[in-house]
């Protein structure tokens, strides 16, 4: 991935020739949901990425309306796991921007309803690994949230879920680059919070996040 190897202005550039042809599809046929639905999807990555930037034309509205897009088809079909994913992702970019934004307690709310809507794929269908996968990075990104809280105990909570989430990932998974690249942050977040835990104070910018895949 573009945005893993800190190359987020080529990502966004990609985005916005995702949303170029989106829109197109859009326009050549307006009822087309799979045509709305890759619009919103590219809408959000383009805010993520601009918040990673630190761009000044950074807008969150983007990102909240393919949110509520992808709640109002959630709710027309809650059998789809889909749209249950697109939901994941969207309120894990959500929490991503409030905790880029120094608003932890957002960020931690928005991260939760990430982690529920990936343990309701999960809980139908116990065959589902991706969803596990993304329940084991979530609580690894809560647990970010919860060291530069200050919440240390709660962080350690958090990385323990989540590398125990990703030790049963890889009993079945055992090459899977996602699941060890997921294990490796664990890893350099235990290394980091154990540095907090000595200073007292975490810096925001030293800790990738695994945010899930849309």
């Amino acid at each position: 991935m573009l945005e893993r190897s800190g190359a987020h202005a080529k990502a966004l550039a990609d985005f916005e020739n995702d949303r170029e042809l989106a829109e197109a599809m859009v326009k050549a046929e307006p009822d087309n949901i799979d045509a709305g639905t890759l619009l919103q999807i590219a809408n959000a990555h383009i805010a993520i990425e601009k918040f990673r930037l630190g761009r000044k034309d950074a807008d969150v509205q983007p990102l909240n309306n393919a949110v509520a897009i992808g709640e109002r088809l959630y709710a027309a079909n809650p059998a789809e796991h889909f749209y249950r994913n697109l939901l994941t992702g969207g309120y894990s970019y959500q929490g991503e921007i409030f905790f880029l934004t120094g608003q932890s307690g957002p960020a931690l709310e928005r991260y939760t309803k990430g982690i529920q809507m990936a343990e309701s794929i999960a809980a139908s269908d116990s065959d589902d690994l991706e969803s596990r996968l993304q329940i084991a990075k979530l609580h690894d990104t809560i647990g970010v949230v919860r060291a530069h809280s200050r919440e240390w105990d709660l962080a350690r909570r958090e990385f323990d879920s989540s590398e125990a989430g990703l030790r049963e990932l890889l009993q079945s998974r055992p090459e899977d680059a996602e699941v060890l690249y997921a294990s490796s942050l664990v890893k350099q977040h235990w290394t980091l919070l154990n540095s907090c835990t000595r200073t007292k104070t975490c810096r925001s910018t030293s800790w990738p996040l695994a945010s899930p895949i849309i």
